[in-house]
């Protein structure tokens, strides 16, 4: 759900070689879906139609793989952030995108008000990396605040893994147990430093907070994302509670 395969458009793959490489990886992990998504700085539709191109060039190239390939965007955080949906790419499931708050680290001041006035125009961010923003993972009340909102998150699989190191993998398995973690994804940039690693993440979630949650954030809310359908980011009701107590009342269609 969280993906940079497109050579050449940001600081993932620098050619086909390396792009190549990233989705055999992927489908050796276990991946069946991935979810691309280039970084859009600016909203511009000429910067739009060359992923588009780039896009169409790599589904070409993938045929027989294995892979299920849906164009995306990392969307950076800025004004007027209801133009995506006129760009063709960056929504997935008709109202849903990937949304990286910039620079790095800092949460915007607006947020929340952001955030609310895209929900009123039918488009729902998916809050990218999450761990990555001090000032908003160490803020419990926030999160759940924002995933009351209808706000979902996103963690990069490595999190779970110790390479952002064990305070931050602590903190994210936490954040599962306590339903604020709604999807995960490789974030994979290249092979070898950023890879397609899926798999690792899902034993460590499947064994540290059980394997209806590793179904739930590795499975089917990316799979209802994917369709478009409605999600319920609210978080559990205390840390620990079962997650699939309340499982009729998180997915259910417009």
């Amino acid at each position: 759900m969280h993906c940079h395969l497109l050579p050449g458009v940001d600081d993932g793959p620098r050619d086909w070689e390396e792009s190549m490489a990233l989705v055999r990886q992927g489908t050796m992990d276990g991946i069946g879906a991935a979810l691309v998504t280039p970084h859009l700085a600016d909203l511009d539709p000429g910067l739009a139609g060359t992923l588009r191109e780039r896009f169409v060039e790599l589904v070409e190239k993938a045929k027989g793989i294995g892979i299920e390939l849906i164009l995306g965007a990392e969307v950076a955080f800025q004004f007027g952030l209801e133009g995506v949906r006129e760009l063709g790419v960056g929504l997935f499931g008709g109202r849903y995108f990937l949304l990286e708050l910039v620079p790095l680290g800092l949460v915007p001041p607006k947020l929340e008000d952001t955030l609310f006035q895209l929900h009123l125009d039918g488009l729902f961010p998916v809050l990218a990396h999450i761990e990555r923003y001090p000032g908003l993972v160490g803020d419990l009340e926030r999160l759940e605040r924002l995933a009351r909102m209808g706000v979902l998150f996103q963690v990069n699989a490595e999190t779970f893994l110790g390479k952002s190191g064990r305070a931050a993998a602590r903190a994210v398995l936490r954040l599962a147990r306590m339903g604020l973690v709604h999807i995960v994804g490789s974030d994979a940039h290249d092979p070898d430093s950023r890879p397609m690693r899926m798999a690792d993440a899902w034993r460590t979630v499947e064994r540290d907070v059980g394997v209806e949650v590793a179904r739930r954030i590795f499975e089917e809310i990316p799979r209802a994302l994917l369709s478009g359908e409605r999600v319920d980011a609210e978080p559990l009701e205390e840390e620990g509670e079962g997650v699939f107590k309340r499982v009729t009342r998180r997915l259910w269609r417009m």
